[in-house]
């Protein structure tokens, strides 16, 4: 049903017979772009329903990179369910978020140090995690990062045209911190943030937080400016390495089960305790339509916004005190293959599989066989990476140039004289899509993790094999 059909009251029309309009959260219904607040009739859930007219081409990277980020998951990302095209229109269907943007809790003054760190450690986090997989939001601003009811942080803007560029999502963090740590904001007054104080600046150079706040730490004054200029020689130029220092700044979250209550409360950062009794008093569904209508600027055929959203986000675990997922190094890598048959061509490109480039690839020899088993040689094979030392993963993401393989995620303790049966099984997947990530199960922390490949695709002319092109590890 069109959305310009009549409907009942209450209702605004529906999309694919399953989404009920209920409001219009930004744009314009007739326009090229337009947000709604909607209701799943499925699943009996409000969504976030992004529209675009047209479809087809001039949708592609919309729904290109709505595919993309919908398989990240992460905690501080919301979560991107669906996205259609139907040729005259395509939308994107997302988690509804509701609770208080930051720059509302900025209004009351700034967050102390160790809140600032804390939270913009878990938006990095999950902008890091997205850039793992070659996701850039373009749209790291305050507005867009909603505390929620629970005392979540969530960045709840993620869809936009796919056009964004990393390092516009480094300068995003770095003007979040600005702004957490003073209170002011360095950037374009946009949105809600023209109701902060500007930045201040002397001799035409920004001051830095610390020169504009008494008591803010330097090693967070300096990490603020220089990741608002990562181009720059000695500028912060990933989005990994803001979440692992100011991970490392803030340390382990609070124990939200404390027993002394006092304690507890003492312990709670204070953006925590204005959020509950703000998102409370404030209009929910206002926020996140005012939220919306200052970001579809970078939707397709939108015209006018001054920054290019990326699509969409992954889902992510509801605890608030999880972690910020870190990105681990393996120290080395080499071929897993229990039932060797292999000419050693495999082995020579292993580095491939992690050398931060998804454009190089670590292919499978092909197998002349018409499964997608290895020729009835061997039930799988495998990458074994080495971390010098044993950790505990808590996922791995996958981008393969095969869409279309199997995995399972293995680990052991050695390397020496093990058979395939030896190793847990932590994590499994198949039929992996250009991008995949895959949670690894919790257990005890361990040296040696396997992507082990189970399941090959066809090359088209009788042939099976497989490839991994970029596997990034988090713990």
């Amino acid at each position: 049903m069109s959305v310009d059909t009549a409907t009942p009251a209450g209702s605004a029309g529906s999309v694919g017979d399953r989404y009920q309009l209920l409001e219009c959260v930004a744009g314009d219904p007739d326009g090229p772009a337009v947000a709604w607040r909607a209701w799943d009739n499925l699943l009996n859930r409000p969504v976030t329903l992004t529209v675009v007219r047209p479809g087809g081409e001039a949708a592609a990277g919309f729904l290109r990179h709505a595919h993309a980020v919908s398989t990240i998951v992460h905690p501080a990302l919301a979560r991107v369910y669906d996205a259609v095209d139907e040729g005259g229109r395509a939308y994107v269907v997302s988690e509804w978020v509701t609770g208080t943007p930051f720059t509302a809790l900025l209004r009351d003054g700034a967050l102390d140090p160790d809140a600032a760190a804390a939270t913009v450690a878990r938006v990095a986090d999950g902008v890091a995690a997205a850039h793992a997989t070659g996701v850039a939001f373009g749209g790291v601003h305050p507005d867009h990062v909603v505390v929620t009811p629970d005392g979540g942080v969530k960045l709840a803007q993620v869809v936009g045209d796919g056009r964004a560029d990393p390092a516009h999502d480094v300068r995003g963090l770095g003007a979040l911190l600005y702004g957490a740590l003073t209170a002011h904001w360095p950037l374009a007054p946009t949105g809600g943030a023209a109701a902060l104080r500007p930045a201040t600046t002397g001799s035409g150079h920004l001051l830095s937080p610390r020169q504009v706040r008494a008591g803010v730490p330097e090693d967070l004054s300096t990490l603020a400016v220089r990741a608002l200029d990562p181009a720059s020689p000695h500028g912060v130029h990933s989005a990994a390495a803001m979440a692992a220092v100011l991970s490392e700044r803030a340390g382990p979250p609070p124990d939200v089960f404390a027993f002394d209550d006092d304690q507890r409360d003492r312990r709670r950062p204070r953006w925590l305790a204005l959020a509950i009794p703000v998102a409370a008093g404030l209009a929910v569904l206002a926020l996140i339509g005012w939220l919306l209508g200052t970001a579809l600027g970078g939707l397709p055929g939108r015209q006018g916004g001054g920054s290019q959203q990326a699509e969409a986000a992954g889902p992510t675990s509801s605890s608030p005190s999880s972690a910020p997922l870190k990105v681990v190094q393996p120290t080395d890598a080499s071929l897993y293959d229990p039932s060797p048959q292999s000419d050693g061509s495999e082995e020579a490109k292993i580095k491939m599989s992690y050398d931060g480039n998804p454009a190089t690839s670590w292919p499978t020899d092909r197998y002349n066989n018409r499964t997608n088993t290895f020729g009835g040689l061997k039930d799988g094979l495998g990458i074994a990476y080495d971390f010098g030392q044993p950790v505990a993963l808590r996922d791995v993401t996958i981008v393969t140039d095969r869409p279309g393989i199997s995995v399972q995620i293995l680990a052991g303790d050695s390397m020496e004289g093990r058979s395939r049966s030896e190793y847990a099984v932590l994590g499994e997947r198949a039929d992996l899509g250009p991008t995949s990530q895959i949670t690894v199960k919790a257990g005890k922390p361990e040296r040696f993790y396997i992507v082990w490949i189970t399941k090959l695709t066809s090359d088209g002319e009788g042939r099976f094999y497989g490839s991994l092109s970029e596997v990034t590890f988090r713990r």
